[in-house]
């Protein structure tokens, strides 16, 4: 008997027993006027109990109903979902047959199903008659009406995602490889918990900093931003953490199994690879005591006993799995050329081209380095990681007049980025603006354009740039230093991004420069054709176009 149905057990059996004795009272039997006035209250008050239980049982099985549609639509547009949780609750007893007649109101089902609900048919035989009158769209391969095959969800993470692997992991959250439930398509999935103390949401405010610096961008070189959103970390469950555990594990054993093997994509393998780590930012970190790093574990550490865990979800554009740090380690193995050197300076220019856009949106970005730039599906080099960057409220956007932060206690704790990358104003607490990026891409382009045969050397180039000591060279690689020399001036004296591109060739001024070295080369080509031709003179031979006829004398 359903909980929801129009009398309790106990009241049937008191209505029924009554009647009962009513019925086989002798006829000869006379009750008093008291005694049947007696009967006929009691069996008055039990009907209307039982009318008042009937009419709040129909209420309460409504609402269920119409909360359970809420929710269902929330996952699927089709009415597939919904029928498959009203027929599990049914048939655990939660729901009578009455849902049936709403489930008719809302043509769900037919008429010859509702009728046979309604005279008590077994739930399988209902099951059987609903799925041929389904779409087949609706109707999975192989699966039956079970809730098994409809899983229901708070968490829009697991209704629209179904998670991959792991791309990366870190202290500051997790990002995924997963794809769309509803198009197939590819995305990231950055998701970063929690901590949040009940009586402020300012660490919520510091995390949710990283989606709307991404909202306002827009660029092929800059990683593209699609939505972000907040739940309840409990919303993901047990099942969704022991496979998102799983994915972790497989990372694991994958980055171990290429470790091993000596094939490394990292920069930090690429570097190892030739005896060169990255031991030599202990030393700058040791330089710069005092200056706190970023906290990466957001909300975790010191946390007060009232708080609730959040998760936020950011999805993003997915991008290969190759950074710009392990495309410099395996770059490290090759021959220097002035090609190897132009293949550099390509890479450099479209990472200028995401700068200029991320500067022109009012961003600092505030920890660019290589493992922060990603070589996207379409070939392009993107800027991305804006976990630290900073978003200035600029009317019209942009750097207008020059705007400089002072950090306060907060911007100096995440201002700093990484040590061996940060500029003297972020690593001593001052202000910074936009040049505080320039000065990170200064290394970035001296990494690009230069090899390094141990992890000595490279933490000595870094050390004498700092100091102001820049080599000198000519022609191309001349242009080069000359850059990374503008770029680790005081901050007042950095070129902007666009002067950066110009300079090395993106713009008008490279393109002169090359149509010079071209033209320079064809005259040298005609000079060597001339040569050649007077050789063939004095040896008495003929001279002849490409489709071997003689040329006029």
């Amino acid at each position: 008997m359903s909980s929801f149905s129009n009398s309790s057990p106990l009241q049937s059996q008191f209505s029924s027993t009554l009647t009962t004795s009513l019925d086989n009272l002798p006829s000869s039997f006379t009750p008093s006027k008291s005694t049947k006035s007696d009967l006929e209250a009691l069996t008055a008050i039990n009907n209307d109990n039982e009318g008042k239980e009937g009419k709040e049982g129909s209420e309460r099985q409504l609402l269920l109903l119409m909360l359970l549609a809420q929710l269902t639509a929330s996952h699927s547009p089709s009415p597939r979902t919904y029928l498959v949780h009203v027929l599990s609750l049914y048939s655990r007893g939660i729901l009578d047959s009455s849902c049936f007649t709403f489930l008719l109101d809302l043509n769900l089902i037919t008429p010859e199903i509702h009728l046979k609900a309604i005279k008590g048919a077994p739930v399988s035989e209902i099951e059987s008659l609903i799925g041929p009158t389904l779409p087949p769209s609706l109707v999975r391969a192989s699966s039956s009406l079970s809730v098994e095959t409809a899983p229901l969800s708070l968490s829009r993470y697991l209704r629209e995602f179904h998670p991959l692997h792991l791309l990366s992991k870190g202290s500051f959250g997790s990002v995924y490889h997963c794809i769309s439930l509803l198009s197939s398509t590819p995305y990231a999935v950055k998701i970063i918990t929690l901590e949040v103390p009940i009586n402020s949401d300012k660490r919520l405010q510091q995390v949710l900093r990283e989606s709307r610096v991404m909202s306002v961008l827009g660029d092929n070189n800059v990683v593209r931003y699609y939505g972000s959103w907040l739940e309840p970390s409990w919303m993901k469950g047990e099942k969704a953490s022991t496979r998102e555990d799983m994915l972790a594990i497989e990372a694991a054993e994958e980055s171990f199994d290429s470790e091993s093997s000596g094939i490394g994509s990292s920069y930090i393998n690429g570097m190892e690879s030739l005896g060169l780590d990255d031991s030599f930012e202990d030393v700058w970190e040791e330089s710069w005591k005092g200056v706190k790093q970023h906290d990466h574990n957001v909300g975790k550490s010191n946390a007060p006993l009232s708080t609730y865990s959040v998760n936020l979800y950011i999805q993003m554009e997915l991008c290969t799995t190759t950074t710009l740090a392990s495309f410099i380690g395996d770059r490290s193995t090759m021959k220097w050329s002035l090609d190897w050197l132009e293949d550099g300076i390509r890479v450099f220019l479209q990472i200028c081209q995401g700068m200029e856009h991320v500067h022109s949106k009012g961003v600092i970005h505030r920890d660019l380095k290589p493992g922060n730039i990603f070589l996207g599906e379409d070939g392009l080099w993107k800027v991305g990681d804006f976990g630290l960057s900073k978003l200035l409220n600029v009317p019209g956007g942009g750097w207008g007049g020059g705007i400089h932060v002072k950090p306060d206690n907060e911007e100096m704790t995440g201002g700093v980025g990484t040590a061996s990358y940060a500029s003297p104003e972020q690593a001593g607490g001052g202000e910074y603006d936009w040049s505080s990026d320039v000065f990170s891409m200064g290394f970035i382009l001296m990494e690009l354009a230069t090899q390094f045969n141990s992890s000595h050397e490279r933490a000595n180039m870094f050390s004498d740039l700092r100091n102001g000591k820049c080599p000198k060279e000519e022609g191309r690689l001349g242009d080069v230093w000359e850059v990374v020399a503008m770029c680790l001036q005081k901050r007042e004296e950095r070129p902007r991004v666009k002067e950066i591109y110009d300079r090395l060739g993106g713009g008008e001024v490279g393109l002169r420069r090359l149509l010079k070295e071209k033209d320079a080369k064809i005259k040298e080509l005609e000079e060597e054709v001339t040569m050649l031709r007077a050789q063939l003179k004095v040896t008495g031979g003929e001279v002849r176009t490409e489709d071997g006829e003689e040329e006029d004398k």
